[in-house]
């Protein structure tokens, strides 16, 4: 029974192999299908968390070498860094996740189900899955501006003011003073932070592939075990919200003491990041009161939801929304009424 096992999950491996190759390959042949490149992320990962550590190394050399001799070093920079070295490094840390007690000792955490232990990938894997990929797309963009003379900001600058200049010759001038004073404008002319902030989304939307796609993928691919935290069950760990608050604080002494470093864009960019992470587990509670809509719908305070959604905006709303669960935990309060 055993040596069946070896021998699917080895089937599998290959199998991954395969896909990781064609997607890699294949999705480069033009700008429709190079929307999909994340998809090699999926592969990547399985890879990762099924086969051993020389196996899946040995898979990462493998495709960006064939991707290097095919497509050349941009396109391999692209998938290597941004996708494919993230999404490996996220699989083994998944495998050998390590936590430490208060005497700095460090253990792993095996949980018994069903008269056996499995692995435990916690919500501190997705988090710094989110810090690898951003890693990836620093390196990136790194290697383009310095080894091939492409700068990404630059380039995303100039396309950003020629759209500005050309909606701005459309509109009429009461409509262009309305958007100036409401700094429509200035949100498109700081292209950095634009880029920043769209690179956080990229970083969070590949790190949520990695965790939340890929273990269930792999669960049911190689018929191992291994619980994971939900999407209906993230709750930021730590006390980010008193973080952001002190942080805030930090910053804007740091700025009055020494306007020359421009702190205000630093804060807007801070806060703009958290908000989408408290927008992550806002929408993680939403998910959580669908599915356990019959036990909890009696003890849900839906006045401060509708308020804080319809009159404050759903993003803000919701946002708003995780930060009140991040401190009060409504989950762990509502089934704790009902015995549960």
């Amino acid at each position: 029974m055993l040596n069946n096992n070896v021998k699917k999950n080895v089937l599998i491996n290959f199998a991954m192999l395969a896909v990781l190759i064609l997607l890699s390959l294949s999705l480069n042949i033009n700008s429709v299908l190079s929307m999909f490149s994340f998809l090699v992320i999926i592969p990547m990962v399985l890879l990762a968390l099924g086969a051993n550590i020389v196996f899946s190394i040995s898979s990462f050399v493998l495709v960006t070498a064939l991707t290097f001799i095919i497509y050349g070093g941009e396109f391999t920079a692209l998938n290597s860094l941004t996708y494919l070295l993230p999404a490996l490094l996220t699989g083994l840390i998944i495998n050998n996740e390590e936590f430490r007690d208060k005497y700095g000792r460090k253990f792993k955490i095996k949980l018994k189900t069903d008269k056996e232990l499995v692995n435990f990938a916690s919500i501190k894997v997705f988090l710094f899955s989110i810090v690898l990929f951003i890693l990836g797309l620093i390196a990136y963009y790194l290697i383009m501006k310095f080894l091939y003379k492409i700068d990404f900001v630059k380039e995303f600058s100039k396309f950003t003011k020629a759209i500005i200049t050309q909606y701005k010759s459309v509109l009429k001038p009461g409509e262009f003073e309305k958007l100036q004073k409401a700094g429509f404008f200035d949100i498109f002319e700081d292209t950095s932070s634009l880029v920043m902030i769209m690179a956080f989304l990229k970083a969070m939307i590949s790190a949520i592939i990695s965790y939340f796609i890929c273990i269930p993928l792999y669960k049911k691919a190689y018929n191992n075990k291994i619980v994971y935290i939900t999407f209906d069950n993230i709750i930021l760990p730590g006390r980010p919200v008193i973080v952001l608050f002190i942080s805030i604080i930090v910053l804007f002494l740091l700025g009055q003491s020494y306007p020359e470093l421009g702190m205000n864009s630093v804060i807007n960019n801070y806060i703009l990041v958290m908000n989408i992470l408290f927008f992550i587990e806002g929408l993680s509670l939403i998910t959580f009161v669908v599915k356990s809509w019959k036990s909890i719908k009696n003890r849900i305070n839906w006045l401060l939801i509708v308020f804080l959604i319809i009159f404050m905006g759903i993003l803000p709303g919701i946002s708003i929304l995780g930060m009140l669960d991040n401190v009060i935990n409504f989950r762990k309060k509502w089934y704790s009424e009902i015995g549960s």
